[in-house]
């Protein structure tokens, strides 16, 4: 949608994001966005996403939980904190693992296959942290920010999400408009309106700038609850209400407007070779 005394109008327009809008006066012929394209209008909407970096605390999912469920503190031995995304399966051994972002999972150049990942991460401090998975692959493009990370043998797992009896079991794209939910480390359950389906450029910290395709969230029209995700949600999957999984956010908005960026689930799940089920195999 295009916006206009920030409301969301339609017919449907072409989005461009800026870091920073700039007045016309001020640019090149060349440095304009057109109000009109291929005769669908135009709008350009001001937005710097990077994961924050420092994550918020919130109880009980930042706790050592066994089983692990989806939606509880996660991450890198000695490395960021985010939310455990999903328990998902390798498609070729069927193997359980984590599905997680790679900034969180696999934050720098020293995390290589089999690099630990804790329970509660480590931002949530030292009690309890024990060592749940090693990491087996990662992604971080167009396709997405993504890792997963194999369960160490015994480990106890369960797939409702965190503070729901959620249990995805299949993955599908978004659909502009409709409204997702994600249970996430920080925040908790919360929902946000799909505003806007593209390729966005994030600051990953270490990663420097990555184009990444996906879709952003808003909070609901009225909705006045609270943020739709703040730092340590990296990792948390977005929802619809029939149980279908949609994407694997990634970061949100850093200059106070309430936005989050997601990739696309389907395309996550591909790039890793894992596959989402409803009950383990």
């Amino acid at each position: 949608p295009k916006y206009s005394g920030g409301r969301a109008t339609y017919p449907l327009s072409v989005r461009v994001h800026v870091r920073e809008k700039a007045d016309p006066s001020d640019l090149q012929n060349r440095e304009i966005v057109s109000t009109n394209i291929d005769g669908v209008a135009a709008d350009v909407l001001e937005g710097d996403y990077a994961p924050p970096p420092t994550a918020a605390r919130s109880a009980d999912r930042r706790a050592a939980v066994s089983p692990l469920r989806p939606g509880v503190s996660i991450g890198a031995a000695g490395g960021a904190t985010g939310t455990l995304g999903a328990i998902v399966f390798d498609s070729k051994t069927m193997r359980p693992g984590i599905l997680g972002n790679q900034h969180i999972l696999a934050p720098d150049s020293s995390a290589k296959p089999g690099s630990a990942v804790v329970q509660p991460g480590e931002d949530d401090g030292t009690d309890g942290v024990k060592t749940v998975a090693s990491l087996s692959r990662s992604i971080l493009g167009l396709a997405g920010d993504a890792a997963f990370a194999q369960l160490v043998k015994g480990v106890a797992f369960e797939l409702p999400l965190f503070g729901t009896e959620v249990t995805l079991s299949e993955a599908r794209m978004p659909q502009l408009g409709e409204t997702l939910m994600k249970s996430g480390r920080s925040t908790g359950i919360t929902r946000g309106r799909v505003d806007g389906i593209g390729r966005y450029k994030i600051s990953l910290g270490g990663f420097g700038v990555q184009l990444i395709d996906g879709f952003l969230l808003v909070p609901l029209d009225g909705d006045s609850s609270g943020e739709i995700s703040e730092p340590g949600d990296s990792g948390c999957l977005w929802y619809s209400s029939d149980g279908a999984g949609v994407g694997l956010h990634i970061a949100g908005e850093s200059r106070g407007r309430d936005r989050a960026i997601a990739g696309f689930l389907p395309t996550i799940l591909k790039a890793l070779d894992v596959v989402l089920r409803a009950s383990p195999p």
